[in-house]
């Protein structure tokens, strides 16, 4: 997709993503639509962060 932000053209990087329609429909402003899942499942990667000797997690 062709795009522009201030005066700059550029492509957008959209990743493809493989989705699987579920029986469970949705109504939305009157509007009724089967519902869309992702066909692969995302995992959240926790970090081991460190702030002034204290040390915390952080989702990425």
């Amino acid at each position: 997709m062709q795009l522009s932000y201030r005066g700059i053209s550029y492509q957008s990087q959209t990743p493809a993503v493989s989705v699987t329609e579920s029986p469970i429909m949705a109504k939305f402003r009157g509007h009724t639509y089967p519902v869309r899942q992702s066909a692969q499942s995302t995992t959240t990667q926790l970090e081991v962060l460190t702030y002034r000797g204290a040390r915390y997690l952080k989702a990425s």
